[in-house]
């Protein structure tokens, strides 16, 4: 549980990807949609956050993330699709998702195929997001 977690406040900690994706900083805020891995049962959340970095790169962003690899960052205009793959006591996600952003809005969408021993769980996010102004 404790890599469903990690991947989770990875992916919605920022409001882009990139093989380096340009974003605005500032106020922004995020509404996300996730499947529960468990139950299947959609949960939405919306919250705010001060965006300082100008860009987003998966890379730098898993780079103290133990047991987590990007596998691809590919940005094509100002979309970014990309693949991770994480492993941690014996469980293991398969992460792919996409991202889109003009700057001052953003959209993507996630999804993490999990196995932890004999089981196995799939959880599916989407998520909007939009500048406020400055922080």
């Amino acid at each position: 549980m404790r890599l469903v977690v990690a991947i989770l406040v990875l992916a919605m900690s920022t409001c882009a990807f990139a093989d380096e994706l340009a974003i605005k900083p500032g106020l922004w805020e995020t509404r996300t949609t996730h499947t529960n891995p468990m139950t299947g049962k959609p949960t939405t959340e919306t919250n705010q956050s001060c965006v300082k970095q100008t860009t987003f790169d998966p890379e730098s962003m898993m780079k103290d993330t133990e047991g987590c690899d990007v596998l691809e960052s590919k940005r094509d205009g100002n979309a970014l699709n990309f693949h991770m793959k994480c492993g941690m006591n014996g469980a293991e996600a398969n992460v792919t998702g996409h991202y889109e952003t003009d700057g001052d809005t953003g959209s993507g969408n996630m999804n993490m195929e999990m196995s932890m021993g004999p089981m196995n769980m799939t959880m599916k996010m989407q998520w909007d997001a939009k500048r406020l102004g400055d922080c």
